[in-house]
């Protein structure tokens, strides 16, 4: 007779009463995710607990206990004992310990970190103790070296370290507590969770002299309007919320933020109870994509600020709580965005004219990402949006842009310059026209015939402009208006309906070098006074001023015609025989840099065509039939930005 088996049996009881210690059913039927936790801390079976709370505690009550969730934090002897425990998930914290000299892990087979149990992304946490001199791990230690933070312990050296499965690293010697780093000056980086009292604190000057956190930071009820101290600060975060920014009622400016670096768990900003936080747009959407708690935004304090030419001494102008644009915004003659264009991201409405026009370092519309409306001024007559005359740009990046109220006028050298996606969209949202040019407009003798075949939009006119004879402005004489660079001469005479050049407000550049003629010719105009080219920055080739009286050039005129011209310039008072004494212009050196840069920029644009210009005779009806070629305008336009760059800033020089 065989003998019966119990050992089958046996091990199912004891393999069912495993599953059952480690897998119990919660009242509401789903197992549990933990063998042990608060409300049920000790699994007698399995020898697991659950701990928070001091090392010296855990050694006097729980001997038994060899398998441990939870936080453990350090008590202030000398030595803390961990000798009974093999597995610890969550994190052992030993900070801000002066007496503690050593830490004795040897016994400690696992050590995982686990946010269920402790806030920290760190297993273990070993900082700022003063006194402590060595660390004893196990070889066979199962640790991840990403969850180990050993910084700011004053005389812990990297050699006394004994065993560590993983590289030991113990920070720089320039890592800091709040505590070390108000007895030292030399302190890089702060250690630990940090509280900021602002400008009024005590420890104002060691945030003003550290880089770098490890930890979090509290500003609370802080007396400051701005968190300017904090720019630029690097903050690697050890838990969520980070950045907890609560109880302030004075603070208004947070675009300090936007230049901190913050890694770390998510969230990484935390907001409570701030009132008088201005909603600068594009501090806004950085904040609202890091943090889980609701923000009160003021917008009362939001202010509007004046256009201008872009630069970096604009820029640096802006307010910061500035939102709106009212006028103009130019971007004219740029090389290159200005270092500080993103002061630009804060922009949502242009109450006037965005102006992009002449430059060689803009490639889109992103320096305006969060731009949501454009409302162009009726007084100026100015469209809400206008490029022309760019090179290397295309029409893209306003992606925010919901309204615009007035015209667009967009020309670019090449039609795929403006891609169809934002032709449609700039339709849908205009409420005016939107015009998309790469066609060159021809000079000619202006007249009814000519501005009705003309563009409605004529940034450049290549060939004269001749207006001759006029008694009485012809239809369509509002197309001038927009004309901002003339290549060719500028012809006005005999007209007695032309009164001065302000229907030429815009234009900026007349270039017609080694032409027989003048670059500007005005003669025998009835009532005429030479005004209104408030625009004007260069004229390339020599000037010609014959007037009834010598009053109708004013002075100021005179000077500021002669500071744009780089020929001649002849000013006479008809009837007179002799002309008044013509102006050379003395800087040779600038005449000669332009023509320099105006030989490199057209073999640059054209490496193996050499262009040669017609000269213009005295019949003008034959020179305004000259048609340039689209290269050459190209390389012209080239031209004229380098040396108009050039000349500028030698009259910045002197």
């Amino acid at each position: 007779m065989k003998r019966r088996s119990y050992a089958s049996p046996l091990l199912i009881v004891i393999i069912f009463s495993i599953l059952f210690a480690t897998c119990q059913i919660s009242p509401e039927g789903a197992p549990k995710k933990y063998p042990v936790n608060e409300s049920h801390p000790l699994n007698e079976q399995t020898r697991e607990c659950f701990f928070k709370g001091e090392n010296r505690y855990f050694s006097a009550s729980k001997d038994d206990c060899f398998y441990v969730y939870g936080k453990m934090t350090g008590d202030n002897y000398e030595l803390p004992m961990f000798y009974q425990i093999l597995n610890f998930t969550g994190c052992i914290v030993m900070a801000t310990l002066n007496k503690l000299k050593k830490i004795p892990l040897g016994s400690i087979m696992s050590l995982t970190g686990n946010t269920d149990f402790c806030e920290y992304k760190y297993s273990l946490m070993v900082y700022g103790n003063s006194n402590l001199e060595k660390i004893y791990f196990s070889k066979s230690m199962v640790i991840k070296q990403e969850e180990v933070f050993i910084r700011a312990n004053e005389k812990l050296r990297r050699d006394q370290v004994f065993n560590a499965p993983f590289a030991v690293d113990i920070g720089s010697p320039y890592d800091c507590t709040m505590e070390m780093a108000m007895k030292r000056n030399d302190c890089t980086a702060l250690v630990g969770d940090l509280a900021y009292k602002g400008e009024e604190g005590e420890k104002k000057h060691v945030w003003k002299q550290i880089g770098k956190v490890y930890g979090t930071i509290t500003i609370d009820d802080i007396s400051d309007s701005d968190l300017d101290t904090l720019i630029k600060l690097t903050v690697d975060g050890w838990q969520p919320r980070i950045v907890r920014i609560v109880n302030n009622y004075r603070l208004r400016n947070m675009a300090a933020i936007l230049k901190m670096e913050v890694t770390g768990p998510k969230p990484h900003f935390w907001f409570h109870n701030n009132t008088s936080i201005c909603r600068i747009v594009d501090v806004r959407k950085k904040v609202e994509a890091n943090v889980e708690s609701q923000i009160s935004w003021n917008e009362s304090c939001l202010v509007r600020c004046r256009g201008g030419t872009v630069s970096e001494a604009y820029l640096s102008r802006l307010d910061s709580l500035c939102n709106t644009i009212d006028g103009k915004l130019i971007l004219r003659n740029l090389n290159g965005l200005p270092p500080n264009i993103g002061k630009l991201a804060q922009i949502v409405k242009i109450s006037g004219c965005l102006e992009v026009s002449s430059n060689y370092g803009v490639p889109d519309f992103s320096f305006l990402p969060n731009l949501e409306e454009i409302e162009a001024n009726d007084k100026e007559d100015d469209a809400a949006i206008l490029v022309g005359g760019n090179r290397k740009f295309k029409a893209e990046g306003l992606n925010a842009l919901k309204r615009i109220r007035g015209d667009v006028l967009i020309y670019t050298m090449k039609e795929s310059e403006v891609p169809h996606e934002t032709r449609m969209r700039l339709k849908e949202i205009t409420q005016g026209r939107v015009l998309f040019s790469n066609d060159v407009c021809k000079g000619g003798e202006v007249s009814e015939q000519y501005l009705a075949k003309l563009s409605d939009f004529c940034l450049v006119i290549v060939g004269d402009l001749i207006l001759r004879g006029l008694k009485e402005i012809p239809k369509g004489f509002e197309k001038l208006k927009k004309v901002v660079i003339i290549r060719g001469s500028l012809i006005v005479e005999g007209n007695t309906a032309i009164k001065d050049l302000s229907f030429l407000k815009r234009l900026e550049y007349i270039s017609n070098p080694g032409a027989e003629q003048p670059s500007l010719k005005v003669a025998a105009n009835e009532n005429f006074v030479l005004n209104g080219l408030k625009s004007i920055q260069r004229i390339h080739g020599d000037v010609y001023v014959s007037t009834r009286k010598e009053t109708d050039v004013p002075s100021f005129w005179k000077s500021y015609i002669k500071g744009a011209t780089d020929g001649k310039t002849t000013f006479l008072v008809e009837g007179e025989t002799t002309a008044q004494p013509e102006k050379v212009k003395q800087d040779e050196t600038i005449g000669e840099l332009a023509r320099d840069s105006t030989t490199s920029v057209a073999h640059d644009t054209e490496p193996h065509r050499n262009i040669v210009e017609s000269k213009h005779s005295s019949n003008f009806r034959q020179q305004h039939n000259s048609v340039y070629s689209r290269k050459q305008f190209i390389s012209w336009f080239c031209t004229i930005g380098c040396a108009g760059y050039l000349q500028t800033s030698s009259n910045a020089r002197v």
